[in-house]
């Protein structure tokens, strides 16, 4: 029996070692877990700081043409704007963590060995520093978009080196993207300074045609100009590239759905004068100085505002938009257009048109910062193109008498229209022919009449949004009589678009502070 004890009790000592080393085994695996864990997890969330603010600086810096310390030397071009990004990234970067890739007389070692496999598809521009291909900074094409991987750091483990793990591999990666604000939606008109001090002013489809009524026929200083804008390429906006000085209906059509589809600065920001034509489609520098235009535009102002483009896939500007729309194929989807009401056109365009007129944007206090009650006349609400005018009269005259306005006339929600944008103020009045001038500033603008097959003083159609249709055929189409019908109908052709010119301090703060012209209308977002 006492052998018996004696062979059971050393077999228990046997299995209590065991049970020890193994315990210890794993209180090291969890004191490797929670100590050299908790130093990898604290150096990673570090690494990601650093990512995402070199991504910013990447996109910012790319955008500039600032000298630099020889890192960029014999670069131009694309190459030039994603080296001048990767310089100030590597820099942030390095002083975000440190100094931990300090590196005298060019880059650190690390950032060339560094690769990015996961680097997206659209990330198609890699940087060069210092004559090193660094892969793991890059852009899009159109420098809209950066994407900064961090060359990977082993951590080294205390607790982890008894379990096999010597190190532990940490790295972080940002991407960041240029967002163009809405109201950087600026359409390819322009007006000189006289036409700018304009309550409504007017846009010719042919050069040659003579309107014989207002504003149509008023002085040539206040009314718009075409401005041929170059497209130099927006993945977001979906435009093709499309540089040089001929014009082209195209790229006349495609800027007036979507609007410019680059940044577009006034002529006194630094770093100057930078034409449009010869910056295509390179992002470095918001450009300042554009070209205008004349002659005849009919079909482009068909396609842009009605008929839609086929190629990229974009439906006209006009066309109803939202959630009262039949369709939303073609829309512009980074718009978020919104029509309040629209109207009906039978058999020919696949949506209704917007019918939204200005005055539905008029904040109802707003009445009592206008000269003589305008904006409510006689205690009711606009209702015609003759009181929404005497409403931004009232409202300029009030400003004149009293100072600066306290109160919005127009509420935020007219951003979502399809009908407002930005239109440049250039720095002498558009003349005939082709000329180049620079953006002194920008103003708000509200697409509002279309004149159809005019002559003299008649048209066959007189169309505003919010009113009865005049002209001697101004009744859309019916499926039982498509002997008149509009717009574009037959030979209905479109000869001439007016619009509401407004003053910035008109719209609600939260707009006039992102307004093309001031700062943060273009602004810099980590993506998801």
């Amino acid at each position: 029996m006492r052998r018996l004890y004696r062979e059971l009790n050393q077999s228990e000592r046997g299995v209590t070692a065991i049970l020890v080393a193994a315990s210890m085994a794993i209180l090291i695996g969890f004191t490797a877990i929670a100590i050299d864990g908790g130093a990898a997890f604290d150096d990673r969330r570090q690494q990601q700081s650093a990512a995402d603010v070199g991504s910013l600086a990447a996109l910012q810096f790319a955008r500039t043409g600032i000298t630099t310390d020889g890192a960029c030397t014999g670069l131009s071009g694309d190459a030039y704007t994603a080296c001048r990004g990767a310089e100030e990234a590597v820099e942030v970067i390095n002083d975000t963590l440190g100094g931990r890739f300090s590196y005298s007389g060019g880059v650190h070692p690390d950032w060339v060995a560094c690769t990015d496999p996961n680097k997206p598809a659209e990330y198609t521009v890699t940087a060069t520093l210092y004559g090193e291909t660094i892969d793991c900074i890059s852009f899009t094409d159109n420098f809209r978009q950066a994407r900064v991987r961090l060359p990977t750091t082993d951590i080294a483990t205390t607790f982890g080196k008894f379990l096999g793990r010597d190190s532990i591999a940490v790295s972080a990666a940002s991407e960041a993207g240029l967002d163009m604000q809405k109201s950087a939606d600026v359409l390819p008109f322009a007006v000189g300074p006289s036409g700018a001090g304009s309550a409504i002013a007017c846009l010719f489809a042919n050069a040659a045609v003579t309107l014989n009524f207002p504003p149509c026929n008023g002085p040539a200083e206040g009314n718009f100009g075409y401005l041929d804008l170059s497209l130099y390429g927006n993945s977001t906006l979906g435009t093709p590239v499309m540089c040089g000085n001929a014009f082209s209906t195209t790229k006349f059509a495609v800027n007036i759905v979507v609007g410019s589809d680059h940044p577009l600065e006034e002529q006194w920001r630094l770093p100057g004068i930078v034409d449009d034509f010869t910056n295509c489609n390179n992002f470095a520098n918001p450009v300042d100085q554009v070209r205008t235009w004349t002659g005849n535009a009919a079909n482009a102002l068909e396609d842009g505002l009605f008929n839609g483009i086929s190629t990229p896939s974009l439906e006209g500007r006009l066309l109803c938009k939202g959630s009262l729309s039949s369709s939303t194929s073609g829309e512009p989807s980074w718009a978020d257009f919104e029509s309040s009401s629209c109207q009906a056109v039978l058999n020919t365009f696949p949506e209704e048109l917007d019918d939204t007129p200005l005055w539905e944007f008029i904040i109802p206090g707003a009445n009592a910062e206008v000269e003589g009650g305008a904006c409510v006349p006689g205690g009711n609400p606009v209702t015609s193109r003759a009181q929404m005018v005497a409403c931004l009269d009232g409202w300029n005259d009030w400003a004149t008498n009293n100072g600066p306005h306290t109160l919005s006339l127009f509420s935020l929600d007219i951003l979502s229209s399809p009908r407002f944008a930005a239109i440049p103020v250039l720095d002498n009045n558009p003349s005939t022919g082709v000329g180049a001038y620079t953006i002194e500033s920008f103003v708000p603008a509200y697409l509002e009449t279309i004149y159809l097959n005019c002559a003299g003083f008649s048209c066959n159609l007189v169309y505003s949004p919010g009113v009865a249709s005049s002209g001697s055929c101004p009744t859309p189409l019916t499926d039982t009589d498509t002997s008149c019908g509009w717009p574009g109908f037959g030979n209905k052709v479109l000869e001439a678009v007016t619009a509401y010119v407004l003053n910035v301090d008109m719209l609600d703060p939260a707009l006039q502070k992102s307004f093309p012209g001031r700062p943060g209308t273009v602004v810099y977002n980590l993506l998801d």
